[in-house]
């Protein structure tokens, strides 16, 4: 499958970002083993994507575009958040900085605490309402391409879903005929429609 450049989260991402391959990143994966075995970071890690990678973010935001990232970063956050997005060419941050079955939430999850939900560099709520974020993540993104809507922007959305643990809100919970992971994906796929629908509503689509 050559859709993603690795089988777990940090070293695809690490790659995304980035546009290497995730062993040059310091962001590795052996594919085997448990925890950190894996070569994924939790809440735990003292690591991250190492400072100097250079990510799209960072190369965009010398070019004079608007830069914000929302949803699961999953490439660490470090002492004083030195590897959080906004450290790394991002104007704004949304989300929870790690996977969902890193923390506890109400949408499951386990270990390492609560799920903190961040705007910016500063904890929103924690617990975070994870089970109805995207609606939240959908309005962040929309107010974001309104606001930057006559300049370039770049925006990335790292969307939760279809991780597990599998969740999705109220409105589309019990919606699909694949039971919860197509619940989730129909969460994605609403969300997706949604910024699709406001860059039409714009005209700035293309």
């Amino acid at each position: 499958q050559f859709y993603s450049a690795a089988p777990v989260c940090s070293p695809s991402r690490a790659s995304l970002v980035t546009g290497r391959l995730y062993p040059r990143t310091g962001v590795y994966s052996n594919a085997s083993g448990h925890g950190t075995g894996l070569g994924v970071f939790n809440p735990e890690s003292i690591g991250g994507l190492i400072e100097t990678e250079i990510t799209i973010a960072q190369l965009l935001k010398e070019q004079g575009y608007a830069t914000g990232a929302l949803g699961k970063w999953h490439l660490g956050i470090g002492e004083n958040l030195k590897y959080f997005p906004t450290k790394r060419g991002f104007d704004s941050y949304y989300g929870v900085p790690m996977t969902q079955n890193e923390c506890t939430s109400n949408a499951g999850g386990r270990s390492f605490g609560p799920c903190p939900i961040f705007h910016n560099e500063t904890i929103a709520s924690q617990p975070g309402d994870v089970l109805n974020i995207d609606q939240a993540y959908v309005d962040n993104i929309k107010d974001f391409i309104a606001t930057h809507r006559n300049e370039p922007f770049f925006f990335y959305f790292a969307s939760h879903h279809t991780h597990m643990p599998q969740f999705a809100s109220s409105a589309l919970r019990n919606t699909t005929l694949r039971g919860l992971f197509g619940d989730s994906l129909a969460e994605l796929d609403y969300s997706v429609g949604q910024v699709l629908d406001q860059l039409v509503a714009l005209e700035i689509e293309n």
